[in-house]
């Protein structure tokens, strides 16, 4: 029974990385929160649609999705009306003063995480992708994916601080909120 435990012991120890008590401790580096007023009022509202043929300056007079997307500055309100989405990706650089808001008009979840039917803002079997983004919030959207396609949700690269809030994922085939950072291009402060 001794010889058991000594055999054990020696394995256990033997797997063991021995650290010298003299060796230097690494901490990470600090991270640099700031502060984002997501509530703060928007520099400049547009309005879009799955295909709007409009302005963007009104509900009524949407401007498609992917025409607005590029043009997104600091400070932007994006709502979107209710329709179903096209795969879209977005690059927009917000500041901590004038972050980006993309909203449904009507959030998939309202108060208390509870579902809303009738949002109607729906990336169905479709994608949005934030890419080399910063200070932008996406909020409100409803995203599923039919039993027989493949779709992400929201796939994040080479960004930074983003808030994805009462966003409604199901029967997602892949992921639902992929973030795909690595070392060249990070992703941080989501």
């Amino acid at each position: 029974m001794f010889l058991g435990r000594s055999i054990a012991a020696l394995l256990l120890l033997g797997s063991a990385h021995v650290v010298a008590a003299d060796a230097p401790v690494i901490h990470p580096a600090p991270i640099a929160y700031a502060a984002i007023d997501w509530a703060a009022p928007p520099l400049r509202t547009r309005y879009a649609s799955p295909d709007g043929r409009g302005t963007g300056a009104s509900h009524i007079s949407p401007l498609a999705l992917v025409e607005l997307l590029p043009t997104l500055q600091a400070g932007d309100r994006l709502i979107l009306v209710a329709g179903r989405y096209p795969s879209a990706t977005v690059t927009a650089k917000g500041t901590a003063a004038h972050p980006i808001s993309i909203e449904a008009q009507h959030p998939a979840c309202t108060s208390g995480f509870r579902l809303n039917p009738c949002s109607g803002t729906r990336f169905n079997n479709t994608s949005l992708t934030i890419k080399d983004s910063s200070y932008l919030r996406v909020h409100g959207m409803s995203f599923d994916v039919d039993l027989d396609k493949k779709a992400n949700g929201i796939t994040i690269l080479a960004s930074h601080h983003l808030a994805i809030t009462r966003n409604y994922f199901f029967q997602q085939t892949s992921t639902g909120l992929l973030i795909g950072g690595k070392a060249s291009a990070p992703v941080s402060q989501v």
